[in-house]
């Protein structure tokens, strides 16, 4: 069960950093343009 929720704090860990990772680049395309 432990392992269980390990795994969806990794998922929920993951999909942040892809968030992110999206808000950064677009940041950085607006900045360019």
């Amino acid at each position: 069960h432990l392992f269980r929720n390990n795994m969806v704090g990794l998922n929920d860990y993951v999909h942040l950093v892809t968030n992110l990772a999206q808000g950064f680049s677009v940041m950085i395309i607006e900045t360019k343009v």
